[in-house]
């Protein structure tokens, strides 16, 4: 199975046992009066692709670019996607958090650096940083040069 990936523009194979999740990030269309049905639609799609990717053995996370975009109707706008079957989205990650949790557990001395590299590479792949990549290369602190 292909996507096209939104940064690159290019075909990416979701190879069975894929390491790297498919982050999906969802625009729900709102034109001020936000038509409900579509956006229905594009969750749906979303949902539908994610749990395509988890088939293939691949970690699928969807996130809404605008949660907000229905105000006062968003309960019941989630309340009829749970109704088809579309599992809730994620995107509430609070990173900076996590974050501070990671830079602490950096400097925590009392635990094993395997320990840390493993919460590291855990979290990363809900973050999607990429750390495991530069495992070994030399990395220094503050804006390049």
């Amino acid at each position: 199975m292909c996507i096209v990936d939104a940064r690159s523009h290019r075909p990416v194979e979701l190879a069975p046992g894929r390491r790297t999740p498919l982050r999906v990030w969802v625009h729900v269309p709102c034109d001020g009066a936000c038509d409900e049905l579509s956006g229905l639609r594009v969750l749906l799609v979303a949902d539908v692709l994610a749990r395509t990717a988890e088939l293939f053995g691949g970690q699928a996370l969807v996130g809404i670019a605008s949660s907000a975009a229905y105000g006062d109707r968003r309960e019941a706008f989630e309340r009829h996607a749970a109704d088809l079957g579309i599992r809730p989205i994620e995107e509430d990650l609070d990173v900076p958090a996590v974050l501070g949790v990671l830079r602490w557990l950096e400097g925590e001395s009392e635990m094993p650096d395997g320990a840390k590299f493993e919460t590291f590479a855990h979290l990363d792949r809900v973050l999607g940083l990429e750390l495991p990549r530069d495992v070994g290369s030399a990395y220094s602190y503050g804006p390049a040069r």
